[in-house]
């Protein structure tokens, strides 16, 4: 119970210390289910919220059901981001799993760790892995 109540407590101060100073207010709609992190997220319109400290919060848009609070790490543009010139949520894909891997809007390009589930699918299928992108747009 007091673990719960300390979670519950950690995340709250995140999230408003993360969208108090935030500097990314972006929406996109992922026709798929993705992992963020080690949650699993149902297809759906998405609320993206970042701070400069890296902090990254994946909101469900209809209702706020589904909260995600991820540390991302600044990354450079990539070639790909540059020739694009388009925000966009980049997705690693292993046969039908998806998983978040980058942001990049325009400014900047924050990236994830992968997670436990996304190392192990990795490691067995090294030169399957594919890339799937969703457009972001300014909420």
């Amino acid at each position: 119970m007091l673990r719960m109540l300390f979670s519950t407590g950690l995340f709250a101060v995140m999230a408003s210390s993360c969208l108090n100073g935030q500097s990314m207010k972006l929406r996109a709609t992922v026709p798929f289910e993705f992992r963020a992190g080690a949650f699993q997220l149902p297809p759906g319109e998405y609320l993206i919220h970042g701070s400069p400290t890296g902090i990254l919060v994946v909101q469900q848009a209809e209702g706020g059901k589904k909260s995600v609070v991820l540390q991302t790490f600044a990354a450079f543009p990539t070639a790909s981001d540059a020739q694009r010139a388009k925000p966009a949520l980049k997705f690693h894909r292993y046969g039908d799993k998806y998983f978040l891997s980058r942001v990049w809007d325009m400014d900047s390009a924050r990236e994830f760790p992968k997670s436990r589930g996304e190392k192990e699918l990795a490691s067995r299928n090294v030169e399957r892995v594919e890339t799937a992108s969703v457009p972001l747009r300014k909420q």
